[in-house]
C-alpha cells in the first residue's frame, strides 16, 4: 500500500470518527431529554391545581426548550374560551381570549 492509498485510509477513519461523535453528542441530548420528559410526568402526577401544574411546565419547559418561547393553550369547561400559559424566558402568564 502506497502514501496516497494510507492518507485517504486515515481521512476516512477521521471522517466516521467524527460522525460518530455527532451521533453520540444527539444520542446524550435526546437521553438528558427523555429524563425530563420522565421527571416532568412524574412531577405532574402529584399536582393538586392547575397553577402548580403551569408552574411545573414552565420549569421544565424551560429545560427541555431553552432559547424557546411556546405557548400552552388549556380550553375552558365551556369551549369558548383558551387560558393560555407562556412557557421558558417570558416566565408564566394567563391570559383568556376567545377561541376561534
Amino acid at each position: 500500500m502506497d502514501i496516497s492509498e494510507t492518507k485517504i485510509s486515515e481521512r476516512k477513519l477521521q471522517d466516521a470518527n467524527e460522525a460518530m461523535q455527532v451521533w453520540v453528542s444527539e444520542l446524550e441530548q435526546r437521553t438528558r431529554e427523555i429524563g425530563l420528559l420522565n421527571e416532568l410526568s412524574s412531577l405532574l402526577e402529584s399536582c393538586l391545581t392547575a397553577q402548580e401544574a403551569y408552574g411545573l411546565l414552565q420549569q421544565m419547559g424551560a429545560q427541555l426548550f431553552p432559547r424557546q418561547v411556546g405557548l400552552l393553550g388549556v380550553i375552558n369547561p365551556s369551549r369558548n374560551m383558551v387560558e393560555r400559559c407562556c412557557l421558558g424566558a417570558l416566565g408564566v402568564y394567563n391570559a383568556s381570549f376567545l377561541a376561534r
